[in-house]
């Protein structure tokens, strides 16, 4: 895999005017971007219909709109500023998933940065419908922003040996500027390979099946640990500290409990689906991971 970091890398930040889109752009700003970056700000406002000659809204309406969205285009270029001198930002008339997308496409963007939206305290970390239509539509990496973290130095790599997992990876090593101090920890989560119906078998038999699962968890575990050591070693190359930790279990709640004990600021994750249908197919741990952890998760295609 090649280490060396890519060129010029373009940032597309969308905003609506929210706190947490406002609190994306400041997580956007001090991310560990490459120093060649440039950026993007998006701010969706809708179709909104043209003004006739019996409105019915109060007079003053369509301009107050105007002007707040005026004040947003500022306050978003005032946010990103101090990290991106140059940065650009457009209004889009579209819905928001279609005005981000397009805009993504428009500027080439290499990353879409979202803000995601609770949903009560049973789901306050559940992504909202833009933030999940964005990801699941898009054919590139997203960064949903959760919470208010202004800065990333620690960070859980989720693989799983798949072709998706080696993107998320390869994003770290050619995308992203190590921060001073930062560091990942390479995660691959095991399900035990266990026979569902060995209660019923005779015990000779069970026994025998019992040892062939054992031999063959040995052996996932064995090429687990080398993978994840593998990884390891190109993040150090690359800049990074970190190292390669194999959990057993269910993959969603063990990432979810290492991104808690390691006191993770960023999860990332592959997924799947690029093109058609596949698209909307992330996988049920990466669905599982955007929703419910509490963290910001960057998810790569």
């Amino acid at each position: 895999m090649n280490q060396k970091r890519s060129g010029k890398l373009n940032v597309l930040l969308a905003t609506d005017g929210s706190p947490q889109a406002h609190a994306a752009l400041a997580f956007a700003a001090a991310f560990p971007w490459p120093e060649t970056s440039r950026a993007h700000v998006v701010l969706a406002r809708g179709r909104l219909p043209a003004p006739r000659r019996a409105d019915p809204w109060p007079a003053g309406t369509w301009r107050a709109l105007d002007q707040a969205f005026e004040r947003e285009t500022r306050r978003a270029s005032r946010v990103v500023r101090r990290r991106w001198p140059d940065v650009t930002v457009s209004v889009a008339s579209a819905p928001p998933i279609e005005a981000i997308l397009a805009e993504a496409r428009h500027r080439r963007a290499g990353v879409i940065v979202v803000g995601s939206r609770g949903l009560g305290s049973a789901r306050r970390w559940a992504i909202g419908s833009v933030s999940r239509g964005v990801v699941r539509r898009t054919g590139g990496p997203v960064l949903v922003v959760k919470g208010r973290r202004r800065r990333v130095k620690r960070l859980v790599l989720a693989t799983d040996g798949s072709a998706n997992a080696s993107r998320a990876l390869g994003f770290l090593l050619a995308r992203l500027e190590p921060p001073a101090g930062g560091r990942v920890k390479v995660v691959r989560v095991l399900e035990p390979v266990l026979p569902r119906t060995r209660a019923l078998l005779p015990g000779p038999v069970r026994r025998a099946v019992m040892s062939s699962a054992a031999s063959l968890n040995a052996e996932r575990a064995r090429q687990a640990r080398r993978e994840v050591a593998g990884a390891a070693v190109l993040l150090k190359r690359a800049g990074w500290r970190a190292r390669g930790v194999v959990r057993e279990g269910v993959p969603l709640a063990e990432l979810l409990q290492e991104a808690a004990a390691s006191r993770a600021d960023l999860l990332v994750i592959g997924a799947r689906g690029t093109g058609g249908l596949a698209r909307l197919l992330l996988g049920s741990v990466a669905e599982g991971i955007l929703d419910r952890a509490p963290v910001p998760v960057l998810l790569v295609k």
